[in-house]
């Protein structure tokens, strides 16, 4: 059972936060309510940076309720001027404070843990109604909530709904005569008669049938029963068997057979910041991972063996290239026209001035 707010620790917080353009330290921790706490830590809010969402939440009002505090901080402050309040909904429980006559009003926040009162807002008068002269009372008042009954409503709804379709229609499956095929006048007749099972008649007073929504069941096809009918006649279950174990034979012939030592992996070492790993056996982790080849080592690894598939050097193709000329043109020169070295100085002239 919650306790009443006392003056005191109505004071204790306008210590901490007058004036409030001029906070030099944050309220303690244990001062504030949980909520209040989780919105400094996550939105990292900070008494220095920004007094106003330090002390109060957003809304509408939250500039003019910080100045003003800013003005009741110059004021003569008596606690028996403080008028409080408590409100109550299914979740917490909270007591107002009036700050005199000033149009402010602090709200705390009950921590049901530590049993206490612990400030959670800033806001301007009025008081949300409905409040209550004690804590006990505000709790016994607590509004009452059809949540459940609202929430039966919605679970009956959704099980007709999906349970309508499971259920059958039991005569209006189709048979064998319905599927026969119809006259042009029977169709027609069936189609208008639909209408006058939907609409009933003109006399307002004759209430209409009521209109059945169920699914029809699907007609059979005997189209692919047939095929598929001839199809077994056609083979014996021998064949089947046969079929199957040739097919398997195929699929089993080149599949690698791989140990089961080899499919058992070991659980990696869960982390623990409190307990972090030694040094020795850091280094035996480091020490167990393969050491990585120098990028430019790689690099030229790489490159040399993508520009020269033989594996030799990159001139070797052009080298090759022009002993091939130098044979095609030897062999289509005159016999005995020149000899020796002469006859490489002459193919080395035709070269540099094709190049020139």
């Amino acid at each position: 059972m919650a306790s009443p707010l006392t003056e005191v620790c109505i004071s204790i917080i306008l210590e901490y936060i007058l004036p409030p353009s001029q906070i030099t330290q944050g309220i303690p921790p244990h001062l504030l309510s949980e909520p209040l706490l989780q919105r400094h830590h996550f939105l990292d809010i900070h008494h220095a940076d920004d007094p106003v969402s330090y002390i109060s939440w957003p809304s509408s009002d939250q500039r003019r309720a910080f100045e003003t505090l800013e003005t009741y901080s110059l004021t003569t402050r008596d606690p028996s001027d403080f008028h409080i309040r408590y409100a109550a909904d299914h979740e917490s429980l909270y007591a107002h404070a009036e700050l005199g006559s000033s149009g402010l009003r602090l709200v705390f926040h009950w921590d049901s843990r530590d049993e206490a009162w612990k400030y959670h807002n800033l806001a301007l008068m009025p008081i949300p109604s409905p409040s209550y002269d004690s804590p006990s009372t505000a709790q016994k008042n607590l509004p009452l909530t059809n949540g459940s009954d609202s929430r039966e409503d919605v679970d009956t709804e959704e099980d007709a709904y999906w349970d309508s379709y499971g259920q059958d229609d039991g005569g209006d499956k189709f048979d064998a005569g319905r599927r026969a095929s119809k006259t042009d006048s029977q169709g027609e007749d069936a189609y208008w008669a639909q209408y006058a099972n939907v609409q009933g008649t003109a006399d307002s007073t004759i209430p209409s049938p009521v209109i059945n929504s169920k699914r029809k069941a699907l007609p059979a096809d005997d189209h692919h029963g047939e095929q598929w009918d001839a199809h077994m006649s056609r083979h014996t279950s021998d064949d089947y068997a046969n079929h199957w174990q040739s097919s398997a034979r195929e699929h089993t012939e080149d599949v690698l057979e791989i140990p089961s030592s080899s499919l058992v992996i070991k659980p990696p070492n869960q982390y623990n910041p409190h307990s972090p790993p030694s040094p020795r056996e850091l280094s035996d982790r480091l020490s167990a991972l393969s050491p990585q080849e120098d990028r430019e080592a790689v690099l030229e690894k790489h490159l040399n063996g993508t520009l020269n598939g033989t594996g030799k050097p990159p001139d070797f193709a052009v080298k090759e290239s022009i002993r091939g000329v130098y044979r095609l043109w030897k062999l289509s020169s005159p016999s005995g026209f020149l000899n020796g070295d002469a006859e490489k100085e002459r193919f080395l002239q035709l070269v540099r001035e094709a190049l020139e």
